[in-house]
């Protein structure tokens, strides 16, 4: 089976007419700036990579020089909050778990449906499946951002300016 198929079956567990093009247009927007916020790194990133170093002035040019008592703080004092817009992201497609939940007692009342069927797990399926899923997707996103950025960390910051506990 081919991972389409497999992504529009997983898909296909939704509440009855419920619309979840604004759902996953709504989790796209957050997602992008979820992003871009975590960007913030290289400008925090870049902010103290210049505060390790110094101009000093010699035989008539300007020279670029470590400063002795140069410190990098710790990876999580530059990450700072960048990684948030994603925790924010996994407690919203949590909330669309309730969402969808209340979705079936509107409208055409599909809770009824649902307890007729035989599957009784379908209604917890609908309401939990994709919006797991969608949690997932932010979380893993952002672990992965995070070791990126771990990484760029670790390549930018001079040896002799790392702490003992960069990874704070």
């Amino acid at each position: 089976m081919e991972l389409k198929d497999r992504i529009h079956r997983w898909l296909a567990y939704e509440p009855p007419g419920y619309a979840s093009r604004r759902e996953f247009n709504l989790l796209w927007v957050w997602f992008g700036i979820s992003v871009l916020y975590s960007f913030q790194f290289f400008l925090r990133l870049l902010s103290e990579y210049n505060g390790l170093f110094v101009y000093v002035y010699q035989m008539g040019y300007t020279k670029l020089v470590m400063r002795e008592d140069a410190v990098m703080p710790p990876f999580g004092e530059v990450l700072g909050s960048g990684a948030s817009g994603f925790a924010i992201g996994m407690w919203i497609t949590v909330c669309f778990i309730g969402y969808r939940y209340l979705y079936h007692f509107r409208g055409s009342k599909s809770i009824y449906l649902m307890r007729r069927m035989k599957k009784r797990s379908l209604l917890w399926k609908n309401c939990l499946l994709v919006p797991l899923g969608e949690a997932a997707g932010f979380a893993v996103t952002g672990i992965l951002l995070r070791l990126l950025y771990t990484g760029i960390y670790l390549l930018v910051t001079p040896g002799k300016c790392l702490t003992s506990v960069w990874w704070r």
